[in-house]
């Protein structure tokens, strides 16, 4: 399990939501992996915005807002608000998913009134139907393929032009997801 590096970026998250400051040797040790392979995860980490590396360690960067929201009902990892994925029932049941890319899984099997997702950048909730997805950019902050949330296509492609992936709208992300020959994978 340390070797796959969006389970290990999501451990290191779910940990600093409990003890927002963590050494490197602590890392080193919990994930029992070698001193680089922390810092390749705390950069990946730190170039998305959730975390800033200082001497010796790591700080969740403005923990009271990335509340953990739940559990995600897909994969069972802890929701971030910055990233949650929420589908709202008609029955009036709202399921949490700790991604985009569970959240559209989660489509497939409980039909959703309203769909909500937060812009990545802005942590703005917005209808995912008139959201734009990053889907598999350079940027995994859980599950693969790597799905982000936008506001808007100047703000999705500039990150595109940094991180990679393609701009997808939200029809074409759910379709992608769900194709059969979709490598579609938990971490």
């Amino acid at each position: 399990m340390g070797d796959i590096p969006s389970v290990r970026q999501k451990r290191i998250l779910a940990w600093l939501q409990k003890t927002p400051t963590l050494t490197t040797e602590a890392l080193v040790d919990a994930l029992g992996v070698s001193l680089m392979t922390v810092h390749r995860d705390l950069d990946t980490l730190a170039q998305a915005g959730l975390v800033e590396k200082v001497h010796g360690g790591v700080v969740l960067v403005n923990p009271p807002s990335v509340p953990l929201a739940g559990v995600c009902r897909l994969c069972h990892a802890p929701v971030s608000a910055r990233t949650s994925f929420t589908i709202q029932q008609e029955n009036g049941e709202s399921l949490e998913a700790c991604c985009a890319h569970c959240g559209f899984l989660l489509l497939k099997d409980y039909p959703a009134a309203r769909v909500l997702v937060h812009d990545f950048l802005y942590n703005r909730i917005l209808s995912a139907d008139q959201a734009l997805f990053l889907v598999e950019s350079e940027v995994i902050l859980c599950c693969m393929p790597s799905v982000l949330g936008f506001t808007c296509l100047h703000d999705a492609t500039r990150f595109q032009r940094g991180f990679g992936g393609t701009v997808m709208t939200f029809e074409d992300t759910q379709l992608y997801l769900t194709a059969p020959q979709t490598h579609s994978h938990h971490n």
